[in-house]
């Protein structure tokens, strides 16, 4: 089996090519954090929409973006062995995910309670309920053609004081759609298949139309793929991983 290229192999044991990700991971958390609080403080609007891009934007961009690039790179490392296949990959994905997003969403729910019980003016009454918390739960908010508006009723938000999770459910629906997409092939496709597949990727695809939040972050994910195609290839030999890195960014600034 071919490796990626040398400049930035992705396996774990490379620990050059993983500072480079993680740093460049880092960076991108640290331009959210900045972003949110540019847009909550209002302190300098010069640095915030309409004068500029949101900036926590782009963080989010760059983010998927490297989940596209590192992903795919699992699903074509894990294709080689008989023994894993899409039932594998999912429950990897929902161990990965689910061990921290669980806690943080318990952390957000003892945090609003403090909130509400000890401040005045708790904005996010009407996403604070049962209902919004399994929805969180089952990956169902911020969804864009309201999907499962006939199981709840109404349109699922962010729980609570959380409005970045928006971004966990859109990205969880891609991990479905494309490790469907890719682990299906190797026995042609089902009508079945193709049914999951389709359902798999209602949301990422709607959301490139009808976006709630987070407009065209499939085709960042997209492009992430499309680099970890090329460094699987050897285009890249010659570039080194910061310019990568640089390019990923340039790209988050189109989204």
């Amino acid at each position: 089996m071919k490796t990626s290229s040398s400049f930035l192999p992705l396996g774990p044991d490379q620990n050059d090519a993983s500072f480079a990700l993680d740093l460049l991971r880092a960076l991108a958390a640290q331009v959210v954090v900045f972003g949110h609080a540019i847009s909550f403080f209002n302190q300098y609007p010069f640095l915030d929409y309409p004068r500029f891009a949101y900036i926590q934007d782009m963080g989010v961009a760059v983010f998927f973006i490297f989940s596209g690039l590192l992903i795919s790179h699992t699903l074509r490392k894990g294709s080689t062995r008989n023994d894993y296949g899409f039932a594998s990959f999912t429950v990897d994905r929902i161990a990965r995910i689910y061990s921290g997003y669980v806690p943080a969403l318990f952390f957000v729910l003892l945090v609003d309670l403090l909130l509400i019980k000890f401040t005045q003016g708790y904005v996010h009454s009407n996403e604070f309920n049962l209902k919004t918390f399994i929805g969180n739960l089952l990956m169902l908010q911020e969804l864009p053609g309201r999907p499962f508006i006939w199981i709840t009723g109404e349109h699922i938000n962010s729980f609570g004081s959380a409005r970045s999770f928006w971004s966990v459910a859109q990205e969880s629906w891609i991990y479905l759609f494309w490790g469907a997409l890719y682990f299906f092939r190797r026995g042609g496709y089902t009508w079945q298949q193709l049914l999951l597949i389709g359902c798999f990727a209602f949301s990422p695809i709607m959301n490139l139309f009808f976006a709630i939040k987070g407009t065209g972050l499939l085709v960042c994910w997209l492009f992430g793929a499309l680099v970890e195609e090329a460094l699987y290839k050897g285009y890249f030999k010659r570039i080194s991983s910061w310019l990568l890195g640089f390019a990923a960014l340039a790209g988050g600034v189109g989204y």
